[in-house]
């Protein structure tokens, strides 16, 4: 059990450090001469910019918002093995809807169906 235990926690810190904070750019200041400089670009340049639909900015920021609030793969398989996989859901979608709800009353009740729902959610997130 202290092996288990061990590995457990090394998983954990291992998916924990893995994260990177280059995905958060820093805002330059802007230039008096950039500021000026648009209006003169603007005139120069014909071709239109592609028009973004509305559905495709909103499923940008659905899944920004899913990969920047979810938790790791290993650490989601892990915590459904160790009976705390409605955590992980719950974790994952910040404790709204059913699923993760549905998720622990399964674990409470029998195990296997709680891991086999908890897997098969896992694809919502990942």
């Amino acid at each position: 059990m202290k092996k288990l235990l061990t590995i457990f926690f090394a998983v954990l810190f291992v998916s924990i450090s893995n994260i990177s904070e280059a995905a958060f750019p820093v805002k330059q200041p802007v230039s008096a001469q950039a500021a000026s400089e648009p209006a003169q670009a603007a005139t120069l340049t014909t071709t239109p910019a592609p028009a973004v639909t509305e559905m495709q900015k909103t499923m940008h920021t659905k899944k920004a918002k899913r990969t920047a609030d979810t938790i790791p793969v290993v650490l989601y398989v892990i915590l459904a093995i160790f009976w705390l996989g409605w955590l992980a859901m719950g974790i994952n979608d910040d404790f709204e809807g059913y699923d993760w709800l549905i998720s622990l009353l399964l674990y409470i009740l029998f195990y296997l169906p709680g891991l086999i729902f908890t897997l098969i959610k896992m694809g919502k997130y990942y």
